[in-house]
């Protein structure tokens, strides 16, 4: 019986019209098809995340996926060993930490009993993004948002600064952000971001 046998020629241009076809592949992301931070309504980021006042300081290494209004936020130590997940959107949460599970209609407060930091986590990802509704304070030289007061509500204010950005795509995202309200300090080190999308 012979042998499977394909002609060189013919061989040659079946591989030529087969990486014809793949460089028109369209891109499977979507980086590039965003030009204004406004647009993004999914992200996928990996980083550090810390928090830090006068009576402590803690730190964890941060993954973070958002869909609309929905997030799903990891914090595991140095070594991978999982300290939190946090599920939710809007209105309600679901904290899994200690070998426990909580749940509340309210994403602040739980975060701070169960956590024990005091942040507005139903802001963090419009700030994460640079999306905020505040007073800019100053600029950096490249004319971008660098201190921010955003008013919360009558009684809660915060001051955010943006350290650094990073070129995605057809934007720039924030690479370090500070976000600080009274002694309280949350800082976000980005490292990577992926999967944005509108």
């Amino acid at each position: 019986m012979k042998a499977f046998h394909i002609p060189i020629r013919t061989l040659i241009l079946l591989i030529a019209v087969f990486l014809s076809a793949c460089s028109s592949l369209p891109d499977s992301s979507n980086d590039t098809q965003i030009t204004d931070i406004r647009q993004i309504n999914q992200f996928h980021l990996t980083g550090k995340i810390a928090f830090i006042n006068p009576q402590k300081r803690h730190s964890a290494n941060l993954y973070w996926r958002q869909v609309q209004n929905n997030y799903d936020i990891r914090l595991t130590t140095l070594l991978g060993i999982s300290l939190a997940k946090i599920e939710g959107g809007r209105q309600q949460i679901k904290i899994q930490a200690d070998g426990e599970t909580y749940q509340s209609n309210a994403p602040n407060r739980l975060v701070e009993n169960v956590i024990g930091w005091p942040i507005p986590v139903d802001q963090l990802a419009n700030w994460v993004l640079g999306r905020h509704q505040g007073v800019v304070m100053s600029v950096d030289q490249d004319k971008r948002a660098k201190k921010v007061l955003v008013r919360i509500n009558a009684d809660e204010e915060w001051m955010l600064t943006y350290h650094d950005y990073k070129k995605i795509g057809n934007i720039e995202l924030p690479g370090r952000i500070e976000c600080e309200r009274y002694q309280n300090r949350l800082i976000l080190k980005i490292n990577q971001w992926s999967e944005l999308s509108q």
